[in-house]
């Protein structure tokens, strides 16, 4: 961004070397690097461009899928949720959720807090949860990095995208043993 980030580097003939730079704002940047031997000749490199940019973690209803979708009541049902990294960023350290309810409202939580070691630019990952059917209507939440507002750890460029769910339905049935009569009285 022609300023002078690092300077006094000493890199021997025919070697490389890496060097790290941080506190870059969000956005497009250029870097080059000059070089000066020990008989004061001088290089440039072209310049290059490189984007700052902000993850951002994305969960959708669609990709909540449940292996049994017609569970009877306290069945083990397990639970995938395919977390997506919609950037062009490794994202670590990723918090998932899974909830029977609304989190907001008076949702349960669903086992413990997960945590995603990477995802990888543009990837995605499978999580899952097992979770014993309720009777009735359920809807199963899955919160990937909650808010930053509310103790999410990433900072994201949309965080409205964090949260999703998806409905199951166990149904109720009764079994009658015996005979059934009907008396009519005129």
């Amino acid at each position: 961004d022609l300023s002078l980030n690092q300077s006094n580097i000493n890199v021997t003939n025919g070697s490389s070397t890496a060097q790290s730079v941080s506190g870059h704002s969000l956005g497009m940047h250029t870097w080059n690097a000059t070089c000066l031997d020990d008989a004061a000749n001088r290089g440039w490199s072209q310049i290059w461009r490189y984007n700052v940019t902000l993850a951002d973690l994305m969960v959708n209803s669609s990709s909540i899928i449940f292996n049994n979708t017609s569970p009877s009541e306290n069945e083990s049902v397990l639970i995938n949720a395919t977390i997506y990294n919609l950037e062009n960023v490794t994202v670590t350290n990723i918090t998932v959720q899974f909830f029977d309810g609304n989190p907001e409202i008076d949702g349960t939580q669903i086992g413990s807090s997960q945590v995603i070691a990477t995802i990888n630019p543009l990837g995605s990952i499978v999580i899952n949860v097992t979770w014993l059917a309720d009777l009735g209507s359920s809807s199963i939440f899955v919160i990937v990095d909650p808010n930053i507002t509310i103790n999410g750890t990433i900072e994201e460029w949309n965080e409205t995208n964090n949260n999703a769910n998806s409905s199951i339905t166990v149904g109720a049935w009764q079994f009658v043993y015996g005979d059934i009569t009907s008396q009519s009285q005129f």
